[in-house]
Protein backbone atom coordinates (compact mmCIF):
# COMPACT_ATOMS: atom_id res chain seq x y z
CA UNK A 1 0.00 0.00 0.00
CA UNK A 2 1.20 3.79 -1.00
CA UNK A 3 2.40 5.84 2.05
CA UNK A 4 -0.36 8.31 3.17
CA UNK A 5 1.66 11.77 3.04
CA UNK A 6 -1.79 14.59 2.84
CA UNK A 7 -4.72 14.86 3.61
CA UNK A 8 -7.70 16.69 1.90
CA UNK A 9 -9.78 19.43 3.66
CA UNK A 10 -12.78 16.78 4.75
CA UNK A 11 -9.76 14.71 6.14
CA UNK A 12 -9.13 11.57 3.66
CA UNK A 13 -5.99 11.19 2.66
CA UNK A 14 -3.92 11.33 -0.20
CA UNK A 15 -1.32 8.74 -1.32
CA UNK A 16 1.94 9.68 -3.02
CA UNK A 17 0.73 9.36 -6.52
CA UNK A 18 -2.17 11.42 -5.76
CA UNK A 19 0.02 14.18 -3.70
CA UNK A 20 2.31 14.00 -7.35
CA UNK A 21 -0.16 14.83 -9.24
CA UNK A 22 -1.66 17.62 -7.35
CA UNK A 23 1.59 19.13 -7.10
CA UNK A 24 2.42 18.58 -11.14
CA UNK A 25 -1.06 20.08 -11.70
CA UNK A 26 -0.18 23.14 -9.45
CA UNK A 27 2.92 24.05 -11.27
CA UNK A 28 1.42 23.62 -14.61
CA UNK A 29 -1.54 26.07 -13.08
CA UNK A 30 1.29 28.41 -12.38
CA UNK A 31 3.16 28.45 -15.41
CA UNK A 32 -0.11 28.51 -17.38
CA UNK A 33 -0.82 31.86 -15.19
CA UNK A 34 2.39 33.41 -15.82
CA UNK A 35 2.56 33.06 -19.45
CA UNK A 36 -1.26 34.53 -19.80
CA UNK A 37 -0.29 37.42 -18.07
CA UNK A 38 3.38 38.15 -19.84
CA UNK A 39 0.77 38.01 -22.97
CA UNK A 40 -1.13 40.29 -21.19
CA UNK A 41 1.47 42.65 -20.32
CA UNK A 42 2.58 42.33 -23.96
CA UNK A 43 -0.51 43.37 -25.75
CA UNK A 44 -0.55 46.25 -23.40
CA UNK A 45 2.73 47.41 -24.37
CA UNK A 46 1.48 47.31 -27.66
CA UNK A 47 -1.38 49.62 -27.32
CA UNK A 48 -0.05 51.84 -24.97
CA UNK A 49 1.68 54.26 -27.84
CA UNK A 50 2.05 57.83 -26.42
CA UNK A 51 0.33 60.85 -27.65
CA UNK A 52 1.62 62.97 -29.78
CA UNK A 53 2.49 66.51 -29.57
CA UNK A 54 1.52 67.96 -32.93
CA UNK A 55 -1.29 67.05 -35.83
CA UNK A 56 1.21 65.53 -38.11
CA UNK A 57 2.60 63.57 -35.41
CA UNK A 58 -0.60 62.32 -34.39
CA UNK A 59 -1.14 61.03 -37.66
CA UNK A 60 2.10 59.17 -37.47
CA UNK A 61 0.97 57.50 -33.98
CA UNK A 62 -2.37 56.52 -35.40
CA UNK A 63 -0.38 54.50 -38.40
CA UNK A 64 1.62 53.18 -35.26
CA UNK A 65 -1.20 52.27 -33.26
CA UNK A 66 -2.96 50.47 -36.13
CA UNK A 67 -0.23 48.38 -36.46
CA UNK A 68 0.65 47.54 -32.97
CA UNK A 69 -3.19 46.46 -32.99
CA UNK A 70 -3.08 44.36 -35.75
CA UNK A 71 -0.09 42.46 -34.29
CA UNK A 72 -2.13 42.48 -30.82
CA UNK A 73 -5.16 41.01 -32.73
CA UNK A 74 -3.21 38.22 -34.06
CA UNK A 75 -1.71 37.47 -30.84
CA UNK A 76 -5.06 37.17 -29.00
CA UNK A 77 -6.82 35.38 -32.39
CA UNK A 78 -4.48 32.56 -32.12
CA UNK A 79 -4.98 31.76 -28.25
CA UNK A 80 -7.99 30.10 -29.50
CA UNK A 81 -6.16 27.54 -31.09
CA UNK A 82 -5.35 24.96 -28.45
CA UNK A 83 -2.27 24.01 -30.19
CA UNK A 84 -0.62 27.16 -29.77
CA UNK A 85 0.59 28.80 -26.14
CA UNK A 86 0.37 32.10 -24.64
CA UNK A 87 4.41 31.93 -24.38
CA UNK A 88 4.58 31.45 -27.98
CA UNK A 89 2.06 34.35 -29.11
CA UNK A 90 4.04 36.87 -26.38
CA UNK A 91 7.30 35.86 -27.95
CA UNK A 92 5.47 36.40 -31.57
CA UNK A 93 3.96 39.60 -30.86
CA UNK A 94 7.19 41.29 -29.14
CA UNK A 95 8.80 40.04 -32.66
CA UNK A 96 6.41 41.62 -34.42
CA UNK A 97 6.42 44.82 -32.56
CA UNK A 98 10.32 45.06 -33.05
CA UNK A 99 9.35 45.99 -36.37
CA UNK A 100 6.79 49.08 -35.29
CA UNK A 101 8.88 50.73 -32.95
CA UNK A 102 7.37 54.08 -31.12
CA UNK A 103 9.08 56.49 -32.97
CA UNK A 104 8.94 59.03 -35.65
CA UNK A 105 6.91 61.97 -33.46
CA UNK A 106 7.53 63.72 -30.60
CA UNK A 107 5.34 62.65 -27.82
CA UNK A 108 3.34 65.11 -25.14
CA UNK A 109 5.62 63.86 -22.35
CA UNK A 110 8.91 65.11 -24.63
CA UNK A 111 7.33 68.47 -25.69
CA UNK A 112 6.83 68.93 -21.95
CA UNK A 113 10.17 67.77 -20.63
CA UNK A 114 11.85 69.85 -23.65
CA UNK A 115 9.74 72.86 -22.34
CA UNK A 116 10.98 72.30 -18.96
CA UNK A 117 14.53 72.68 -20.08
CA UNK A 118 13.71 75.99 -21.87
CA UNK A 119 13.86 74.93 -25.25
CA UNK A 120 10.93 76.73 -27.42
CA UNK A 121 7.92 74.60 -28.96
CA UNK A 122 9.26 75.21 -32.59
CA UNK A 123 12.82 73.44 -32.23
CA UNK A 124 10.95 70.73 -30.49
CA UNK A 125 8.46 69.96 -32.79
CA UNK A 126 10.71 70.84 -35.87
CA UNK A 127 11.13 67.81 -37.99
CA UNK A 128 14.04 65.50 -37.71
CA UNK A 129 15.31 66.34 -41.24
CA UNK A 130 15.11 70.28 -40.79
CA UNK A 131 12.22 70.82 -43.31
Amino acid sequence: MAARIRSTPDGSPIDRAEALMLATAYETARTEIAELLDLLTTVREALDVPHAATSGGAAVRADLVEHRCMYAVIALEAMTNPLTSPAREAAYLREQLATVPVTGYVTTAQLRAALAEGRNWAEVTAPADGT
